[in-house]
């Protein structure tokens, strides 16, 4: 059977780890260098996590056939969906994230399927991600994410004009 929108690109594998250095270490060790991931601020609408909090938790990652494989880890103690996640699941999965062209539409589709929100985060712009709460049901977070002025965000929004 065929995935279904919005479910349909493969955007990001999401790993929560405890110790980001051991990590970096052996990814380079096998030929993968991770680089930063610095969340960008400015959302006009976060819900679940609060921009301080997402500032404080440590991603990397590695771009690999169009595939983000992101690494993220705590930097504090400081309360998180992640944290928690890795406090009760341990190192793992954390999400699968899905590239769509309108993420509020995606978001619709996914609660029209019945999924949860969890957390979600727009920009200024209108691009974001809304993260479902699917962990308990297949322990992992299933994510639409919409990014900043992509060819094909682009496309889409100018064929909706004309």
């Amino acid at each position: 059977m065929a995935s279904q929108y919005p479910f349909t690109r493969i955007h990001h594998i999401h790993v929560v780890v405890r110790d980001m250095e051991k990590v970096e270490a052996f990814m380079r060790s096998i030929g993968i260098p991770l680089v930063d991931y610095d969340h960008p601020g400015r959302y006009t609408v976060l819900e679940g996590n609060d921009a301080e909090t997402l500032a404080s938790i440590h991603y990397k990652f590695a771009r690999i056939n169009d595939v983000d494989l992101q690494f993220m880890s705590p930097k504090d103690d400081r309360a998180s969906r992640h944290k928690t996640f890795l406090d009760i699941h341990g190192e793992g999965v954390y999400s699968v994230g899905f590239l769509v062209d309108d993420v509020d539409a995606a978001e619709a589709k996914g609660k029209e399927l019945g999924l949860e929100v969890q957390q979600k985060g727009r920009h200024e712009d209108g691009w974001g991600f809304t993260y479902f709460d699917t962990a308990d049901t297949i322990g992992i977070n299933l994510t639409v994410r919409q990014n900043p002025y992509s060819e094909r965000t682009k496309q889409s929004l100018q064929s909706d004009e004309a």
